[in-house]
């Protein structure tokens, strides 16, 4: 019997949620982005970023995988912004 270690899991479940970014329905692509969040360190969200970009740069992406991957950026950038104390500079608020 295989026991699946908690990172394992965890990875797993990432990968999955991830993957929900290529989805044809807007909601789930931004719900997607919006509960990886809590999975990840802060330490881990510029990772992410980066990875995003990279991503990006593939010129096979379908329309809604790129959009996923923005809406990702987008959504960590401002938690990003946020955990630093400076989430009015990216909201526009004075």
């Amino acid at each position: 019997m295989l026991i699946k270690s908690r990172e394992q899991s965890m990875r797993e479940y990432v990968s999955l949620i991830k993957g929900y970014a290529k989805s044809g329905t807007y909601f789930v692509r931004k719900i997607s982005a919006q509960s990886l969040l809590p999975t990840m360190r802060f330490d881990e969200y510029v990772k992410e970023m980066h990875s995003c970009f990279t991503s990006l740069r593939e010129s096979k992406l379908r329309q809604n995988e790129a959009h996923g991957l923005m809406i990702r950026i987008n959504i960590f950038v401002h938690a990003y912004y946020r955990y630093q104390g400076i989430d009015h500079v990216i909201s526009g608020r004075s």
